[in-house]
């Protein structure tokens, strides 16, 4: 894939434009970690292939339970959690709220 970047150079082309090779996420140096929590088999499964299509890392998980499990036995970083607001047992929010010390 190749992006057009404004050129500062004088030395460029008329418009200004130069051609510029893009760093696709999957060619950096750590891939980002996302902690998936999605009790909705289809909208889990939709959300991790768009998400890793991009270069992410995806934990998929399916209730707030599994969610602090993964969490907390992860030997890697989390960089984001993703919830649901509306998980069976405990919402998303609860689980963001009532967890800081475990997700901070």
């Amino acid at each position: 894939m190749r992006l057009l970047k404004k050129s500062y150079k004088e030395s460029e082309s008329e418009d200004g434009m130069t051609l510029q090779n893009f760093a696709h996420p999957n060619d950096l140096p750590r891939r980002r970690t996302i902690l998936l929590v999605e009790d909705e088999p289809f909208v889990r499964e939709a959300t991790c292939s768009i998400l890793e299509s991009v270069g992410f890392e995806v934990l998929p998980t399916v209730d707030a339970q599994d969610a602090m499990k993964v969490y907390t036995e992860c030997t890697r970083g989390i960089d984001l959690v993703m919830t649901d607001m509306g998980l069976p047992g405990r919402t998303g929010q609860q689980l963001g709220t009532g967890s800081t010390g475990t997700f901070a």
